[in-house]
């Protein structure tokens, strides 16, 4: 009994990643903290920062927070 050797179909390529500089994150960043919690970057940052949000669990919150690393 011989066996064939399977052969895989190609299939779609592979998405690459792609990279954003600090300088590109920092409009989204404005963007969604206005769009979501109507404040600007730097104020959701420092408020983020310091703690002062009382339910950071939000989804509008973590939507924004999520974004962070793009500036940091």
């Amino acid at each position: 009994m011989t066996t064939k050797a399977r052969t895989r179909k190609p299939g779609p390529a592979k998405p690459k990643p792609e990279f954003i500089s600090r300088e590109e994150g920092r409009p989204i960043l404005e963007e969604q903290a206005q769009k979501n919690l109507g404040m600007s970057a730097a104020e959701f940052i420092r408020k983020w920062d310091a703690g002062e949000f009382e339910n950071p669990d939000t989804p509008a919150i973590i939507s924004v927070y999520m974004l962070l690393p793009l500036v940091r």
